[in-house]
Order: C-alpha cells, then sequence, then structure tokens
C-alpha cells in the first residue's frame, strides 16, 4: 500500500512516470498496490482512476500498459481468477500477464466484450497499440528496401512483411481468425 496523500505523490512518485512518458516509453506496467489517494477501492491494476483517468488521460500516455502477473495470490485469490482479468482490462490494461486460468480468462473477456461490459472499440484500441508496438520492434533496418519506401498513410503495420508481427492467438472479435478482424 501506498499511503501517501496526492500531494505527495504528485511531488515524489509520479514524476519519474511523466519523465518516462515524455521520453516515450513504450509500456508501463501496473502495480497490484492499494493507492487510497487516487483510487479508494482498488489495486491500481484493478483500477480505471489509475490505469485510465491518471495515466492515459492526465499524464498523456498513449503506449502498452502490461498488468503485473495476474496469478498472484493477493489479487488473484481477493478477485477470482476469470474477474482479475476483465478488471484490468476495463481498468485500461492492454496487455494481461498470467492469468491464473487463461482459457476462463479468455471465455470471461469475451463474455464481458459480448454483454457490453468491456467496449468493442476499447479492446480494438489496445490491439492497435499492441500492433504499434510490435511494429516499432520489427522496423527494417534503415538501410533495407523496405526502409526506404514511403510508409504507407495507415498508422497500422505491415503484417505481411514484419516477421515478428504474427497474429497471436486472442479472443478480440475473431476469436482467434485474424480474417475476422476488419480492423487488421
Amino acid at each position: 500500500m501506498l499511503p501517501h496523500s496526492q500531494a505527495r505523490l504528485e511531488a515524489i512518485e509520479l514524476p519519474p512516470f511523466a519523465a518516462a512518458i515524455a521520453a516515450g516509453v513504450d509500456s508501463v506496467m501496473s502495480a497490484h498496490l492499494q493507492i487510497p489517494a487516487l483510487d479508494p477501492d482498488y489495486p491500481a491494476t484493478l483500477s480505471r482512476q489509475v490505469l485510465t483517468e491518471l495515466l492515459r488521460q492526465q499524464m498523456g500516455f498513449e503506449g502498452l500498459v502490461v498488468t503485473d502477473a495476474l496469478v498472484m495470490e493477493a489479487i488473484a485469490k481477493r478477485y477470482g481468477p476469470n474477474e482479475t482479468p476483465v478488471m484490468a482490462l476495463e481498468a485500461g490494461a492492454d496487455i494481461l500477464l498470467m492469468p491464473l486460468d487463461p482459457a476462463g480468462a479468455i471465455q470471461a473477456i469475451c463474455g464481458a466484450v459480448e454483454t457490453g461490459r468491456i467496449a468493442e472499440e476499447q479492446i480494438r484500441a489496445s490491439v492497435e497499440r499492441i500492433w504499434r508496438a510490435k511494429h516499432k520492434v520489427c522496423a527494417p533496418p534503415s538501410g533495407s528496401d523496405r526502409a526506404s519506401k514511403p510508409a504507407a498513410a495507415s498508422t497500422r503495420p505491415d503484417r505481411n512483411n514484419c516477421h515478428c508481427c504474427q497474429y497471436s492467438a486472442g479472443c478480440h472479435a475473431g476469436r482467434g481468425n485474424p480474417a475476422a478482424h476488419p480492423s487488421h
């Protein structure tokens, strides 16, 4: 638990995050700790106030939000192995590390999307952030033929020409079928 006041958080704990964001950091990992001054009810990993309102909206972070391991007993036991991943996505996480029950987590997330608990647009936005990150690490060397070609009008990476940007399993709209994803 971080029992500090909002003023202390803004003066001491948050400036390193602001500096990293200003420097273009690609991802931030959430922590499963309580920060009552920011959210009295939920740990940071499950807190919309922390991940979306503070990190994304107030601090302007546009990269990936990655959870810490969801198998950690303190969080998985308290909220449940399938509810925890859903809550983390609701809060604003893009990547869920080590859910206790991966198959159950996928089913729970798909169910949350189907019922409207999690907006499909939110899933699409996370997928786009993941693809941008993959594209960044897969960019061709500066002297290659591909590097000299003009960039496409779209911000989406060319997934056919990127060796590490192969389709990864997930539940977004087509449940493992990349052809079912019109945004790809």
